[in-house]
């Protein structure tokens, strides 16, 4: 096993270092001139050239690459354009924000969707089965941010039961109003992840009833409830894990749609305003967080096949 976690974190790392070097040069292409973004419009040709100096784009594509990425080593990833601060002061307040919402959403969407995905497979072929199904497929398709325009018109505008916009911890505002802001953003998070492991966990089940341990197991006259637990999901979680990695990556990149419709201050609200506007410093910082958090948690996806199914690791020994 701890060949195998060794194995996956040095591809972790190669996956890094790829996306840091192919950012930062994607990002060097940019048209808009980073000089006039933090200098203004009116500026002399002295004072251009010596902000040009300054960010060091006098000197050639790959050493800026390796300054930069030195610098990103030890938790320095410049100073932002728009924001006029240091990138990791920006992001470091942001960073709770986007998990927490990310969090809630998967301890939301996870019991949820492997308890709708139990029961459309023990009830396969009933009105229950087709009526879950049918809406795990339907909120699967529909986009976050089409969900909470709706939600936000609905119960922010029309009915005003929920706030509109906005974030606040549970110390700034009590307890009520922070669970209030969190309704909304948290169904649009939520919905997709729901009908992800709703449509997963229905197919590995129904995978593993038929097999024939399973039914060896019902004719020994074993309790169903017995032979759902201990047999049918503990053999179906491999799929359900994948799901799981999946998830929790597609909703820290993902929830930069929430975070603008509600307006909350978290990772996803920064990336879209640097990008409108070529703020790169920031840009490249939050790719590469994003990407280590991604990575990490596909880690955990590896891990968690290691403990469930032992065999996995010890396959992956055999290859070498």
């Amino acid at each position: 096993m701890g060949k195998y976690i060794i194995k996956r974190i040095l591809q972790m790392l190669v996956v890094v270092i790829l996306v840091a070097v192919v950012t930062f040069f994607l990002t060097d292409m940019l048209p808009s001139d980073p000089v006039y973004l933090i200098g203004g419009d009116e500026l002399t040709t002295e004072e251009y050239d010596y902000i040009y100096h300054q960010l060091g784009l006098d000197k050639p594509l790959a050493e800026r690459f390796v300054i930069w990425a030195r610098n990103a080593l030890h938790g320095d990833f410049g100073r932002s354009y728009t924001y006029h601060k240091d990138v990791w002061e920006l992001i470091s307040a942001r960073i709770p924000v986007t998990l927490y919402l990310s969090i809630l959403s998967l301890i939301i969407s996870v019991p949820l969707g492997v308890l709708f995905g139990m029961i459309t497979a023990l009830k396969r072929g009933t009105k229950t089965d087709s009526i879950i199904t049918l809406l795990a497929n339907v909120c699967s398709c529909l986009p976050q941010f089409w969900i909470g325009i709706c939600l936000l018109v609905v119960f922010g505008l029309k009915l005003r039961l929920l706030p509109s916009v906005g974030f606040h911890w549970p110390g700034e505002v009590g307890i009520v109003q922070h669970i209030k802001e969190l309704i909304m953003p948290l169904i649009c998070l939520s919905l997709g992840g729901v009908a992800s492991f709703t449509r997963q966990t229905r197919s590995s089940m129904l995978e593993v009833i038929r097999q024939d341990f399973v039914r060896t197991a019902h004719s020994k006259g074993i309790k169903e409830r017995f032979v759902t637990f201990r047999h049918i999901m503990r053999n179906g979680l491999i799929p359900i894990i994948t799901i799981l990695g999946n998830r929790l990556a597609y909703m820290i990149g993902g929830s930069m749609f929430v975070e603008n419709v509600f307006s909350i201050p978290g990772m996803g609200t920064l990336m879209v305003k640097s990008v409108s506007c070529s703020d790169i410093p920031t840009i490249q910082a939050l790719v590469l967080l994003t990407t280590m958090v991604s990575c990490m948690a596909y880690l955990l996806t590896d891990i968690l096949y290691v403990i469930v199914d032992p065999r996995i690791s010890l396959t992956s020994d055999s290859k070498k």
